[in-house]
């Protein structure tokens, strides 16, 4: 909610006098914030919004995580390079910055390679069933599907293709992660970019997840992973500066390099 993300970063100013904010988590809310960020020179970390446009013209905003059009053309690369993908179709969600902004960067990279876009379809944020958009993207036979989205909306999607026979590979963006545990029948053989891998031998990562997991009794997702991240290295930004003025605290962040869990 916009409006919603507006208000609290208004009472974490106003009521709570905070000296830095990690957030907003999803490209739409932060967007919706970034102005009155801006206006405010408020020293700001998300940890998660991959849109292109939440760090420009920010000189106060940073982000934790890779960017839309970093993570489009790699899943692009991907399916046309590892996959072997001639034909793509895209399947977008209407409105949604973030949803939109990966599908136009996977556009552009795959037909780069020489691949085709057979066509695309867009549901709404209160669409449920996905009957027509996929009965439609059946017909164009496609080798590969690309749905950026959230675990929320991309489960039902995939459960729905499933039980329609569409036999193409489904490729998505970060905001699947958790679909591996919630739908992992549906999810099964199909494919996602992400910030980190669970199964990575590093030692960073694997004593995050046993950490994590003692704690909450799961596998961490890359939200999990990037938040953590986002929280240490805004801590030593403001260590490094020694001082809690914003202009402080954005020059420390700028010459930040953490060594997290996602890298």
């Amino acid at each position: 909610d916009q409006t919603e993300a507006i208000n609290a970063y208004n009472r974490l100013r106003d009521q709570d006098g905070v000296v830095a904010v990690i957030g907003g988590t999803l490209s739409g809310e932060t967007l919706a914030m970034k102005d009155i960020m801006v206006q405010d020179n408020m020293p700001v970390l998300t940890p998660t919004a991959t849109a292109v446009e939440v760090t420009q013209d920010a000189p106060n905003v940073f982000r934790a995580c890779f960017l839309d059009d970093y993570q489009g053309q790699a899943a692009a690369n991907f399916a046309a390079t590892t996959l072997g993908a001639k034909t793509a179709a895209l399947l977008i969600g209407t409105g949604n910055p973030y949803s939109e902004g990966v599908s136009e960067a996977f556009k552009g990279a795959f037909t780069a390679k020489g691949g085709t876009i057979a066509g695309s379809e867009s549901y709404g944020t209160a669409d449920k069933d996905f009957s027509a958009q996929l009965t439609k993207i059946k017909e164009m036979n496609p080798d590969v599907v690309f749905v950026p989205d959230y675990v929320q909306t991309v489960g039902p999607i995939l459960q729905k293709a499933k039980e329609m026979g569409i036999t193409a590979k489904f490729v998505g963006a970060d905001g699947w992660d958790g679909v591996q545990e919630e739908y992992a029948d549906a999810a099964q053989g199909n494919y996602f970019t992400n910030h980190y891998a669970a199964d990575s031998p590093s030692e960073t990562v694997q004593n995050f997840i046993t950490a994590y997991n003692a704690e909450y009794d799961k596998v961490p997702n890359s939200f999990a992973a990037l938040g953590y991240d986002a929280v240490y290295a805004m801590v030593e930004a403001i260590t490094a500066a020694g001082a809690t003025e914003s202009a402080d605290i954005i020059t420390a962040l700028k010459a930040t390099d953490h060594p997290g869990v996602t890298g």
